[in-house]
């Protein structure tokens, strides 16, 4: 394919996706590519980039649009409308959320597209399982997946158990029920919502567990972050989190009453389950490497 230059568009924003977008313009270039991100929207003109830790980001004003270009859109865009801006480019979409393109009107679309039109780019094993089976055998496709900031992939959670206080977090943007259940109960909680950076590790310091009741729309950041704070993580089993391959865990609820009965368990017997969770942490901390990995073997066979 001998890929030339590759344009990642991407939302001007601060959330997963983003972060996810440009940690592959970052390794991509540090492999010797030529990559750039190029926000869209951006209302502001601002071309500064969003996430300054990553040193070998590059931010293109506009797409090149010329033969051996290649143009990485997100899930939420159009494959034809992208094929359409930028006819000499390859297209490729990446599937940061199979859930966000349903929300969108967009899922249906870009299945329903000639395969031949675009390469797919997978974030997670829930995005492989509802893409995939759309596909024919001979479509192009990738694992390009992501990792946690080197934060919280550098913490010891062994040396934090000690400190741990009877209470949880759950994601307050995301569910109430955790919050009724706790009322219930009479459970301590602390609810994630509009905190800084420093309160929010703060919080998964000091907590025994975080539970998050969500949907789930891909790999989120905060339970593999809480989990490598020495959190025991409970879930559901909605999007991602309903895959052993994407969430590694056990404690995982369908029901409420299954909740209610798990939060008192978990605070009682933190240590049992810190434990049972070890491989979740190790599969955290080998993210960063697997990651790299994925983007070695996509360059190197676009490169060719």
């Amino acid at each position: 394919m001998a890929v030339n230059k590759i344009f990642i568009v991407c939302p001007r924003a601060i959330t997963g996706g983003p972060e996810n977008m440009h940690q592959l313009c970052d390794y991509l270039n540090t492999l010797g590519a030529d990559a750039y991100l190029w926000y869209h929207p951006n209302p502001d003109g601002d071309h500064r980039p969003t996430y300054p830790i990553f040193s070998n980001v590059k931010v293109a004003e506009r797409v090149e649009d010329a033969p051996g270009n290649m143009v990485i859109i997100p899930e939420v865009h159009r494959i034809l409308d992208a094929r359409q801006t930028f006819p000499n480019c390859t297209v490729a979409i990446w599937w940061l959320s199979y859930v966000n393109a349903v929300t969108h009107g967009t899922a249906a679309e870009n299945l329903g597209a000639p395969e031949s039109q675009a390469i797919h780019l997978f974030h997670s094993y829930y995005e492989y399982a509802m893409v995939r089976p759309h596909l024919s055998w001979d479509t192009w496709w990738f694992f390009l997946t992501d990792y946690i900031s080197d934060d919280f992939l550098g913490i010891n959670p062994d040396g934090r158990v000690a400190d741990k206080k009877d209470f949880i977090c759950f994601n307050a943007n995301k569910d109430r029920i955790v919050r009724n259940i706790c009322d219930q109960a009479g459970i301590p909680y602390v609810p994630i919502q509009r905190m800084t950076r420093a309160q929010l590790q703060e919080t998964l310091y000091d907590c025994k567990a975080y539970v998050d009741m969500g949907f789930h729309p891909g790999k989120d950041h905060l339970p593999r972050e809480a989990a490598m704070n020495g959190c025991v993580v409970i879930t559901n089993k909605s999007g991602s989190a309903a895959y052993y391959e994407d969430v590694p865990i056990e404690e995982k609820v369908t029901l409420e009453r299954e909740l209610y009965d798990l939060i008192p368990k978990v605070l009682a017997d933190y240590r049992h389950y810190y434990d049972k969770q070890a491989h979740y942490r190790e599969v955290i901390r080998s993210e960063k490497r697997v990651f790299q990995i994925n983007v070695e073997n996509f360059w190197r066979r676009i490169s060719e």
